[in-house]
């Protein structure tokens, strides 16, 4: 299995699932340095976190302070960098935005990376 260095989270907006999943992670105990981070694919202006997801976000102790989401951008993806997309639609939008990703870097929640 290769070995990233950076994982991204993408969604829609970048305000709820991809900030928590984020977050999930960065609280892991993982067996490397890896670069979490959580993205948007349609970021017209920087927003805040979801209220709901905020409020889970907190309840769950998870780092949620000061959080703006960030349009996804061709300098966030590198050659070691696994994109986890929130949905298979959002999947598909990082294939439009972005030609050159390899499908085995970038996988739907309903899918199993393979790298």
């Amino acid at each position: 299995m290769k070995a990233y260095d950076r994982i991204i989270f993408a969604e829609d907006g970048g305000t709820c699932r991809a900030p928590m999943a984020a977050g999930i992670l960065e609280e892991q105990v993982l067996n490397r340095p890896v670069e979490v981070l959580s993205r948007g694919l349609v970021v017209l202006f920087p927003e805040p976190l979801n209220q709901k997801a905020e409020a889970v976000m907190i309840s769950n102790g998870l780092k949620s302070e000061g959080f703006m989401s960030e349009q996804i951008t061709e300098e966030d993806i590198t050659d070691n960098t696994l994109i986890l997309t929130m949905s298979e639609e959002s999947r598909q939008k990082i294939f439009e935005l972005f030609p050159n990703v390899e499908k085995r870097r970038c996988c739907g929640t309903d899918r199993v990376c393979r790298g």
